[in-house]
């Protein structure tokens, strides 16, 4: 009797104890458990193999992470949203206390192996991560939203830099599956960015999504595709304070350098240390910018301008200074350059009062000392020595000898007077065509800075 008795209360324990499970075992449990305990989640979710499963692709553009470009490489984070047909997870609500909605983890459903194609990404290699759950409705719909950052090729258009605007693309598409097992459509045609956090280097100015198809040499079939497209202008304030407006003021310099005198020598430092500072901005922005030989950036080009108008101005220099300290022995001023720099360039220039200011001698040029000049002290000089040398005998050979060697170095220092008086007059009228030249320089300087600045920034 004990034994049977035993036996009666072990069934009877056993018994609640299922009851009791069955009990306490939700609806979203039970629901799970029969969709996913005979599901093959290798094969598509069709029950019919010639049936298409298509999924419709939507995404959110979360924010802009960066753009490198010098590797060009794009950097996005987004919250992808896809939607398709499972005919394999279907239920009668009823049968489940009226549950419509459950959510299975995403690894243990077939998922579409969507692919971002122009990824540059080594650890994710452009799959989707699985990183949250598959939420299915009773009708078999399947949502799946998750988050991700993206790395992606984007071609990067430096040419207008740095009020350049990018155009960079994103493909998805199915790796294994053709147009005829699996489509990819879009739900919208433009981008969900309602909550999208603006950059702090661009500017979103589109963002749209379009479906593709592709036939590839390799295989007759196609291969559908969904193409986002990202159009971004650079917000160019910080280039503008960083390095435009110090490459303004450089130029600017280099105009205030024309009003060092050339001949002391500071300006051509001066010009240096300019020079120098704006082949130090340009490495600056080389190691920004990809290096590639398509395009030329804008703001390159306006360094590069700078930097021939700097050199230029240097060369004018060094040409004003040797014009202003002439080798020995001093030749006259050709007639052709004074004609054409101390006439008409002068007069064009406003420099004409300087120049006769200057009492510019070029039809002296070559004249000796006029004989009279020499009778004249040859005649006081005679008259002296009628007068300081009584004793000697007028006429005599002595007192003619005496005079005669007189004569001859008093002509030697009216020549050499005369000679060093032209000198000077032929230096002064180099120093003068070097001043005209000088300033041609300077008003040409000005015209090439203002045109170059105004062509290329505007």
């Amino acid at each position: 009797m004990r034994l049977v008795f035993g036996i009666l209360l072990y069934t009877l324990v056993l018994q609640v104890w299922w009851i009791s499970g069955v009990l306490c075992t939700s609806d979203s449990s039970r629901l799970r458990k029969d969709l996913l305990e005979f599901y093959d989640k290798s094969a598509r979710p069709v029950k019919n193999d010639a049936s298409l499963v298509t999924v419709e692709f939507d995404i959110g553009l979360r924010q802009i992470l960066d753009l490198n470009e010098q590797d060009e490489i794009l950097q996005t984070l987004v919250w992808m949203r896809l939607y398709w047909k499972d005919e394999f997870l279907t239920w009668n609500s009823s049968d489940y206390g009226g549950l419509h909605k459950t959510s299975i983890p995403s690894s243990e459903i077939w998922r579409p192996d969507i692919f971002l194609l122009n990824t540059v990404d080594s650890r994710t290699r452009g799959s989707l991560q699985t990183v949250t759950d598959i939420t299915v409705t009773s009708d078999g719909t399947v949502s799946w939203r998750q988050p991700d950052i993206l790395k992606s090729s984007c071609g990067v258009d430096v040419s207008d830099f740095p009020f350049d605007q990018q155009t960079c693309k994103l493909e998805f598409a199915s790796w294994i599956y053709y147009a005829d097992e699996l489509d990819v459509t879009t739900r919208s045609d433009d981008i969900d960015i309602s909550a999208y956090q603006e950059s702090d280097q661009y500017a979103l100015t589109s963002a749209t999504a379009r479906r593709n198809v592709t036939t590839y040499k390799c295989c007759p079939h196609q291969f559908p595709s969904v193409v986002l497209t990202l159009r971004l202008k650079r917000l160019h304030l910080f280039y503008l304070v960083n390095m435009v407006v110090p490459c303004i003021d450089l130029l600017i310099l280099n105009i205030v350098a024309f009003f060092i005198p050339p001949d002391t020598g500071e300006r051509l430092g001066f010009t240096i240390t300019i020079l120098l500072a704006l082949v130090v901005f340009q490495q600056i922005l080389t190691q920004q910018l990809p290096a590639t030989s398509r395009a030329t950036p804008l703001l390159g080009q306006y360094f590069t301008s700078t930097i021939v108008i700097v050199t230029i101005s240097i060369l004018a220099t060094i040409l004003v200074i040797r014009l202003t300290h002439p080798s020995p022995p001093s030749r006259p001023l050709p007639r052709w350059l004074h004609l054409v720099l101390l006439k008409y360039v002068a007069t064009l220039l406003c420099m004409s009062d300087i120049v006769k200011s200057q009492g510019l001698t070029f039809q002296k040029q070559g004249r000796k000392p006029p004989p009279s000049e020499v009778a004249g002290v040859e005649m006081r000089v005679t008259a002296g020595s009628n007068n300081d040398h009584q004793s000697l005998y007028p006429g005599s050979p002595q007192s003619n000898r005496y005079l005669q060697r007189i004569l001859g170095h008093i002509r030697e220092i009216a020549t050499s007077l005369s000679n060093a008086e032209l000198e000077e007059e032929q230096h002064d009228d180099w120093k003068m065509a070097a001043l005209v030249l000088d300033r041609v320089a300077l008003v040409l300087t000005i015209i090439a800075s203002v045109a170059v600045s105004l062509g290329l920034l505007l």
